[in-house]
């Protein structure tokens, strides 16, 4: 059995405005490394060791998991991740998250967007390779809203991409015979 916690990253600026920023390369703002940082408080509160921590190549999920990994005074490297990249948005990406383009979005209805078969297919083959890969490990992944929404989606039908989904809001998962289990979802610990 290989447990892994999937971590949305924290606050950015575009977030704080609701900007929608995909792959766009933000880093974290003050709240961003604040909530970094009570998340780790709470995983060292909770008795919670990783063996392996892991991020999106993206800047404000790396910086996420650093500030965890050094609070939590984990020796290991952080393992990039490219595949727990946020969704590709195409033309949606830099609106502000407005109800119409929010449904759009939903509907699979933008231009050059990833679509939720793809990027649910995307998230649920990356878990299960790295949950093979370090079999029976507890395992953190620092990535973002819908990759981690993807994840949740492909495995429950009754979850959609609405839900929400705070920053550094905290997943578990365990992975037992290429099955994928639904554990614990939205821990805030901000």
């Amino acid at each position: 059995m290989t447990t892994i916690c999937i971590l949305r990253h924290g606050q950015t600026d575009r977030n704080k405005a609701k900007i929608i920023q995909g792959r766009g390369n933000f880093d974290l703002n003050s709240e961003g490394f604040s909530q970094a940082k009570k998340t780790a408080e709470y995983f060292l509160k909770e008795k919670e060791h990783f063996d392996i921590i892991c991020s999106s190549p993206l800047n404000r999920a790396y910086d996420t998991a650093k500030t965890i990994k050094d609070i939590l005074q984990h020796d290991g490297e952080i393992k990039i991740l490219p595949e727990f990249i946020e969704r590709e948005f195409g033309k949606a990406d830099g609106c502000n998250i407005e109800p119409n383009i929010y449904n759009r979005i939903i509907n699979d209805d933008v231009e050059g967007m990833e679509k939720s078969y793809e990027i649910q297919h995307r998230i649920i083959s990356a878990v299960l390779k790295l949950a093979k890969e370090n079999e029976n490990k507890r395992i953190l992944v620092v990535s973002h809203s819908h990759a981690i929404k993807g994840l949740l989606t492909g495995i429950d039908k009754n979850r959609s991409f609405l839900d929400p989904l705070s920053n550094c809001a905290i997943n578990y998962f365990i992975v037992e015979d290429d099955k994928i289990i639904i554990d614990k979802v939205n821990i805030s610990a901000v």
